[in-house]
């Protein structure tokens, strides 16, 4: 299913973070993610020290500027010879991760000035904060907010994984994600794993002070019409509900 990782140079011997981008490349006359892609990566190199990407290869159209740009960048790669979708992705990428800092990124979102040290500082600084994440440009709750500065989420509330930053102590506590969730296309996935930590007595931290540009969807609205988007959704959050019920 997987082939085995590839590593380039330069990279850290223990990066400070890991930063995990699941993709499947589509180019077609509405979307091309490899471009996305692209943008993501430079982004990355351009605002970023101290790290290493895990790039999730799952297929779909080849883009030899992705390989250029990661050449050029601490990287792993893992060549997957079909779509495993996000969250079987992320836990294969997690198997990977030795940074103390770990961040799980979409292949539509872009880093800003400053990133990474603004999502750490809340993890280091407030006991028993496990995540972390920032504002965003895609609609949802993240931007809608009226937040402009850090703050511990109250309970119930959650963070979405298009950018979030996990402490190696929450990971190592917490496990992967629930693998119940890949058949959603990540749906529900961030909401249970959130539910989860704060379950276990670690809180969630919104960077207000840091918006980390998003277009949401990108990929899942190449591949599913919005009937099958909504119906998926819903099933998702019903699952949640399910096993928070069952304490799982």
């Amino acid at each position: 299913m997987a082939a085995a990782p590839h590593a380039a140079a330069p990279r850290a011997a223990v990066p400070h973070y890991d930063i995990i981008i699941p993709h499947y490349g589509i180019a077609n006359a509405d979307v091309n993610t490899n471009v996305l892609a692209v943008n993501c990566l430079e982004s990355i190199r351009q605002h970023s020290e101290d790290y290493r990407v895990i790039f999730v290869d799952n297929g779909g159209e080849p883009s030899n500027y992705i390989a250029a740009v990661l050449s050029t960048m601490p990287h792993l790669l893992i060549r997957n010879t079909e779509n495993l979708g996000f969250v079987r992705s992320v836990n294969q990428a997690l198997m990977l991760s030795t940074a103390p800092y770990v961040v799980l990124m979409n292949n539509d979102a872009e880093a800003a000035p400053g990133w990474l040290g603004m999502l750490r500082t809340p993890l280091e600084e407030i006991p028993r904060c496990g995540i972390s994440g920032p504002r965003s440009t895609d609609g949802g709750w993240q931007t809608r907010t009226k937040i402009r500065h850090t703050a511990i989420l109250p309970p119930g509330h959650m963070l979405a994984f298009f950018c979030a930053m996990f402490s190696r102590d929450c990971l190592d506590e917490l496990g992967p994600q629930d693998e119940a969730f890949a058949p959603y296309e990540g749906f529900g996935g961030d909401d249970h794993y959130c539910a989860m930590a704060q379950r276990k007595n670690w809180s969630l931290a919104l960077v207000g002070e840091l918006v980390i540009p998003h277009r949401r969807r990108t990929t899942m609205r190449a591949l599913h019409s919005e009937a099958e988007i909504h119906d998926m959704q819903v099933a998702a959050l019903a699952k949640v509900r399910e096993m928070v019920e069952r304490g799982r």
